[in-house]
């Protein structure tokens, strides 16, 4: 059973192809606001995994940008013609979205959450690193019941450059001294350890409001970046919210083919 993941954030679109619960392909591209490079760039990564279309039970699609996802899945409706997902609030989930206004919980967060409930149970934070920073707890009964959202570490070094050009170039590696020798590494201990303690201080700020010693999953496109100094984290997971797409389409297509 092959099923067809596609995870658009807010600057990257990322593709993967289960057979089963295993990654079999996958890969990731830039994304950019044309409406026309986009298309191509929708269209070029579906081409790496066309041969695979006869097989796909379906196509899910988690889209956090709401000016392309008319666009993607046109484009995916255009070359597959089996059923597709668009993840949503209102599919069927194992989890509830008990916040004020569920139709504004983005997909991502959604399958990420699925996921790990699935995967850990309930009474879990995730953090995902992503354009934007975000953790998201469900509490024991599998409700979605809060999310905090930060500027991700990508804005941050964008925002450097952008409004303090002169500055050097910071690489996107975390530092190894918290304490910078130069202004390269003063930067980059800022921007990483800080963004790090940011992680961990809010983790603490939720524990003082729900102590109930709940779980922490860490995820996202930055993971590998933080893994090695995230030790408050408990479990890591690259593509938790590509499982969650997967997940998710298991729970919503297959009922309708058993049917």
């Amino acid at each position: 059973m092959k099923i067809l993941v596609l995870d658009q954030g807010n600057t990257t679109l990322s593709v993967a192809l289960f057979d089963c619960n295993n990654i079999i392909f996958k890969a990731h591209r830039t994304t950019r606001r044309s409406e026309l490079d986009y298309e191509l760039v929708v269209e070029q990564l579906l081409l790496q995994v066309r041969h695979e279309f006869p097989f796909l039970m379906c196509v899910g699609i988690s889209c956090s940008a709401p000016t392309l996802r008319a666009a993607l899945l046109k484009k995916v409706s255009d070359l597959f013609s089996g059923p597709i997902l668009d993840i949503s609030p209102f599919i069927k989930m194992d989890i509830k979205c008990a916040t004020a206004n569920p139709s504004e919980v983005g997909p991502d967060l959604i399958a990420a959450a699925q996921a790990a409930y699935t995967k850990y149970g309930g009474n879990i934070v995730v953090v995902s690193l992503g354009t934007a920073t975000t953790l998201t707890y469900i509490d024991s009964e599998a409700s979605l019941s809060g999310v905090v959202i930060c500027p991700g570490i990508g804005i941050l070094l964008q925002a450097i450059k952008r409004r303090v050009p002169h500055l050097p170039r910071i690489p996107f590696e975390f530092p190894k001294s918290i304490l910078g020798k130069d202004t390269t590494t003063c930067l980059s201990s800022g921007i990483f350890w800080g963004h790090l303690c940011m992680i961990s201080g809010l983790i603490e700020k939720i524990r003082n409001q729900i102590p109930t010693g709940f779980k922490v999953v860490m995820c996202g496109g930055h993971l590998s970046v933080l893994r090695e100094h995230a030790g408050f984290v408990d479990f890591f997971e690259q593509e938790l919210v590509m499982h969650g797409v997967r997940i998710l389409c298991e729970k919503n297509v297959l009922p309708l083919e058993d049917f």
